[in-house]
């Protein structure tokens, strides 16, 4: 990946990854929490950050960003919020497990939205 963008001569990077590097927990993650991914997508998550970061680091003019959206959800995903979506909808949906966990979901649109407008700040 590091050649690609070589190859593309661009000194910034913006890399969307998750919290998955840092393992399935209840403790609060922080960028300074070592991370343990325990699954394989975890563990591709962390790999793919770790080129980014030696990138980076042979050319002290190079920037990059790395943002960890929740859930990114859109039209023709089949993720994740349309089995939420369609197990509310076809009333079989039922909650198993803690009350009290929070997450964070943003329509793919609005995400690209709030990241060009950060983008035009820099």
């Amino acid at each position: 990946m590091g050649e690609l963008v070589e190859l593309l001569f661009s000194d910034w990077v913006l890399f969307t990854s998750s919290i998955a590097p840092y393992g399935a927990a209840e403790e609060l993650k922080s960028e300074s929490t070592l991370p343990t991914p325990n699954t394989p997508y975890g563990i591709s998550k962390l790999v793919a950050e770790k080129i980014h970061e030696i990138w980076q680091a042979k050319n002290p003019d190079r920037e990059l960003t790395v943002v960890r959206p929740g859930i990114v959800f859109g039209k023709g995903e089949h993720g994740n919020m349309t089995r939420l979506y369609n197990a509310i909808k076809g009333h079989y949906y039922f909650y198993a497990g803690r009350k009290y966990i929070y997450n964070y979901c943003l329509y793919n649109y609005y995400y690209c939205l709030n990241l060009s407008r950060s983008l035009n700040t820099f």
